[in-house]
Order: C-alpha cells, then structure tokens, then sequence
C-alpha cells in the first residue's frame, strides 16, 4: 500500500454586501468584483455581488485575508470604495468566533 497524504481544514464562509450611496440611500449593486487574499499567499479569489448586493464563497481555509473591490472595476465605473481595503481574521464555522459580515459603500 502506499500512504497518501490527504490536506483537511475545517471549512470557512465569508459573506458581506455592495451598496452605491446615491443622495444618502444604500443601493444594492450587483456584478461588483470582491476579491479575497489569503496572507502569505499569491492567489486571489473573485467573488461577483448578487442582485441584492450580497456576495458569498463557502470552501476559504481559515486564516488572515485581506478583502476589497477590483480597483480596474471601480476606475471603470468611477466610484470609490469605503473602506477600500478590510483586513480580517476568517475562522472556520466550527470556531466560537463568529466572522462579520462585511460592508463596501461606493461612492462618487
């Protein structure tokens, strides 16, 4: 026989929503690129808001990432991100630690 060595981790979620600011209102905006970036990793997730504004991934290692919207998008689109960048601890959904939902407003 041989011995595989099969990488487990305890799965977690990150969720949050896009909102445009237009005359103090929040908009759901949808199609908005948030990207993901593991600390001490290369690789960047790409999730797209939904129609409600809300954006999902189920399946991230838990770890430290830092989280924003695809600068190219924003300059596309001219709007400006608040906050532009979160930095973050996501936990796995078996921790006591619940991970927050995360919030971007665009605006002008």
């Amino acid at each position: 026989y041989k011995e595989i060595n099969i990488p487990f981790y305890e799965a977690a979620v990150i969720n949050g929503s896009v909102f445009k600011i237009v005359e103090n209102e929040k908009i759901p905006i949808e199609g908005i690129n948030v990207l993901l970036k593991k600390d001490n990793s290369d690789e960047v997730i790409k999730i797209k808001s939904m129609s409600d504004g809300s954006f999902y991934h189920y399946g991230l290692a838990p770890g430290n990432y830092s989280i924003y919207i695809d600068e190219k998008q924003l300059e596309k689109i001219k709007l400006k991100s608040t906050p532009r960048k979160i930095e973050t601890q996501i936990n796995s959904i078996n921790s006591d630690k619940i991970n927050d939902d995360i919030i971007f407003l665009l605006k002008w």
